[in-house]
């Protein structure tokens, strides 16, 4: 019994390790810059809204400023389950407003009513989408242009945090997608292989969605997605310089209800599609099959590894030891000091133009560590409300990039 728990012990932390190694080429590999794009397409720029009359005019403002033709983006505010003057705010500064007439119990119920009605449309060429809280750098969509050019047919824009100085767990949350961006979407795009949606700031080109549909059963669209385009051989490019600014939540109740509900959304997307990225990676080699199933089943081998680890603890009985293997405190040391560099590493790549908290860089693992539970807890959960964040950070595009300048 002990070599078979320390044999499943050793093939998790195989996993891991896969993920740290593959994640190094994002340090060794510059991000991809590309030749300005001879033809400018047209956007449709979709909003899910949900009361956010807070934010949401500088939002439309960023993208009304944004550095492409006007005539080029078209922006929908598609208006869900919402009671406040969202919808008033974005058609006085020029934005179109869908109301979504269907029950809507997720944001991809409420992107799906807008690809529907938009669908028709022949002048279209790729759809934009935004969380209300976000605001748009001027150069977004020239470098999303530059890659539809290039034939990506789906790409992830870089994340950055918009109140990342606001306080520790702002800052935790902006190393957690300074780290996605770099070990994850860059490091994987540059290899040409897959990265993965996260949640805002992506494109997806509508010929690709009217041949493939947007039919998302998950609380996640965004991984969801994500699986569907590793399914279909898609690779997600990663456009590092096409930035937008989100805002983190700020307290602990607010993060763990949005946590809670992506580990959910993790779970549902692993029992819809982990068999089948398992087996297109069995049958053709697909790594991006392999990587997104491995985030999927994260929250199976992390409860796994931990009631391993346990058993261990508490029974009279030592885990078998293989010869050449440095003992499990050595490696455990070498792990965390591993952890700490990759972080700081992370933050080099990307220039550390946005300040955090110093204690953030301390109390990340406890951020990570806070997923634990959540995830656990999810596992046993069939569903969860789709409940909004509450935003009301309502700054200008102006405000951060002077910011950011004064961070370099």
């Amino acid at each position: 019994m002990n070599l078979i728990l320390t044999l499943i012990s050793v093939l998790i932390k195989l996993c891991f390790i896969y993920f740290i190694v593959f994640a190094l080429s994002g340090l060794t590999k510059p991000f991809e810059k590309l030749p300005e794009a001879v033809s400018l397409r047209r956007f449709a720029v979709l909003l899910p809204v949900r009361n956010e009359e807070k934010v949401i005019a500088k939002l439309i403002e960023s993208l009304n400023e944004a550095d492409y033709p006007k005539d080029k983006l078209e922006i929908w505010v598609v208006l869900n389950n919402s009671s406040d003057r969202s919808g008033e705010i974005a058609a006085s500064l020029g934005a179109r407003v869908m109301n979504v007439d269907v029950p809507v119990h997720s944001k991809g119920d409420a992107l799906r009513y807008a690809l529907d009605k938009l669908s028709a449309r022949e002048d279209i060429d790729a759809y934009a989408v935004f969380d209300t809280d976000n605001v748009v750098d001027p150069g977004f969509f020239r470098e999303m242009n530059k890659r539809l050019e290039a034939g990506k047919n789906i790409i992830q824009g870089r994340r950055i945090g918009k109140n990342a100085a606001e306080n520790v767990l702002t800052g935790c949350y902006e190393i957690f997608y300074t780290m996605q961006n770099v070990y994850f979407n860059h490091a994987r795009s540059s290899m040409g292989r897959s990265g993965s949606l996260n949640g805002t700031a992506w494109v997806v080109r509508k010929s690709w969605i009217d041949e493939n549909g947007f039919d998302m059963k998950t609380m996640t669209e965004d991984l969801e997605l994500t699986a569907i385009a590793a399914l279909k051989g898609e690779h997600i490019g990663y456009a590092h310089e096409a930035v937008s600014y989100d805002e983190y939540p700020s307290r602990i109740r607010v993060s763990l209800r949005q946590l809670l509900r992506w580990s959910v959304g993790q779970v549902q997307c692993m029992k819809h599609y982990s068999a089948k990225l398992t087996k297109k990676f069995l049958k053709t080699g697909s790594l991006s099959s392999l990587n997104i199933d491995l985030v999927f089943l994260a929250p199976v081998l992390i409860v796994t590894f931990a009631v391993i680890s346990l058993i261990f603890a508490l029974v009279p009985a030592e885990p078998y030891r293989f010869p050449f293997v440095p003992p499990d405190e050595v490696l455990a040391l070498a792990a965390a000091t591993a952890f700490y560099a990759l972080c700081y590493a992370a933050r080099l790549k990307c220039g550390r133009d946005v300040k955090i908290p110093i204690l953030s860089n301390a109390a990340f693992p406890f951020f990570l560590i806070m997923w634990l539970p959540l995830m656990v807890r999810s596992l046993f959960m069939k569903d969860i409300e789709w409940r909004p964040v509450v935003h009301d950070h309502a700054v200008s595009i102006d405000d951060i990039e002077n910011k950011r300048k004064e961070a370099k």
